[in-house]
């Protein structure tokens, strides 16, 4: 009796481990587990469990009272904090992502400042970009960078207020990413796993065949190896909506950009002052390359003037020489044939 027993207990927990893990029950048993799948369909149904007893829902056993407790004070919280916040108490799982296009005088402070607000805002740079600079030749590049950076969610609307002081901000985006129902998804697949984990636990304490020892191990091990991945995406997940994304890109300009609304008069004086700008930095940027590059001009310069010298030598030295006479050839003489006479003007004479 104790043997039959047994063999039902293993054999519904198998059935329910199978059931919860989406795979449907294999038809290829062999030995004693075909007779151990015989035993339990003959066996009579075990009587229903009693009010008090666990009852299952979507994401496992839970215990009647327990849940109602639960529940009440669920309601509670809700209730106290719906007026505040029309979002507490749902869970909402936000990822929130921001750009930024900013431009600044000084880049090297400028890169400082802004390191400085990520550090005191709890916040970390996840990577970096930076080209551009002074050559050798004296020619300056602008200097222009790209940077990921991690802000935790709470504070992110204040780091993006804090970096409009540190620099010129020319455009500014911020978006969001809904996870709830995948986060309550992964949730209750991990629920259920480790609920599925219990049970085949105290089944293994209790087993003493090595046949079915071998059997829970080893779906034991899937239990486990699918409990890790549903942590470590519950774990990714955690990470993104604790710390917000913010893509920053910073310009070294030489002049900031006004971000206003300008009538008529405003744009054309804007106009002309760009202009007068542009040519002053392009006549500071002739001088520095006349300067800059005068070795290389030199030496070109000393190279193109032999040339010349050459030239002009040979055109010189050529032109100074007497020019032969050329004879144009006698253009040659043919003997024209006489014409032949007519012999009826002859008769006629």
């Amino acid at each position: 009796m104790k043997r039959n027993l047994w063999n039902v207990s293993l054999a519904l927990a198998l059935a329910l481990s199978m059931l919860l893990s989406g795979c449907g029950a294999s038809s290829s048993m062999t030995g004693s587990s075909n007779q151990k799948a015989e035993s339990m369909m003959s066996a009579p149904m075990a009587p229903s469990a009693p009010a008090e007893t666990p009852m299952e829902n979507g994401f496992g056993y839970y215990d009647t009272d327990v849940e109602e407790v639960e529940t009440e004070e669920a309601v509670t919280t809700t209730t106290s904090e719906s007026s505040a916040d029309p979002l507490a108490g749902k869970n909402i799982k936000l990822i929130w992502t921001a750009d930024l296009n900013v431009e600044t005088l000084d880049f090297d402070n400028m890169i400082t400042a802004m390191n400085q607000s990520i550090a005191d805002f709890g916040g970390y740079v996840e990577s970096s970009y930076v080209e551009g600079g002074e050559r050798l030749s004296g020619r300056v590049n602008n200097r222009y960078g790209n940077f990921t950076v991690r802000i935790p969610a709470a504070k992110l609307d204040e780091f993006l207020t804090q970096m409009g002081t540190i620099a010129n901000v020319t455009s500014k985006s911020k978006s969001s990413e809904n996870i709830t129902l995948e986060y309550a998804d992964n949730e209750a697949r991990k629920a259920t796993l480790q609920l599925e984990e219990k049970k085949l636990m105290e089944l293994l304490e209790q087993a003493t065949i090595l046949e079915d020892i071998i059997t829970l191990e080893s779906r034991l091990s899937e239990v486990h190896y699918q409990l890790d991945g549903y942590s470590s995406t519950l774990r990714k997940y955690d990470d993104l909506v604790d710390f917000s994304t913010v893509h920053i890109s910073v310009s070294e300009v030489k002049k900031m950009t006004e971000v206003k609304a300008e009538t008529l008069g405003e744009r054309i004086s804007a106009g002309f002052s760009d202009s007068i700008y542009e040519l002053k930095v392009f006549g500071e940027d002739l001088i520095v390359f006349l300067v800059a590059r005068s070795p290389i001009l030199l030496v070109w310069a000393i190279v193109i003037a032999v040339i010349v010298l050459i030239v002009r030598a040979l055109l010189k030295r050529k032109a100074s020489k007497p020019r032969k006479e050329r004879k144009l050839p006698e253009p040659p003489t043919y003997n024209q044939p006489k014409a032949p006479e007519n012999k009826a003007e002859n008769k006629n004479e």
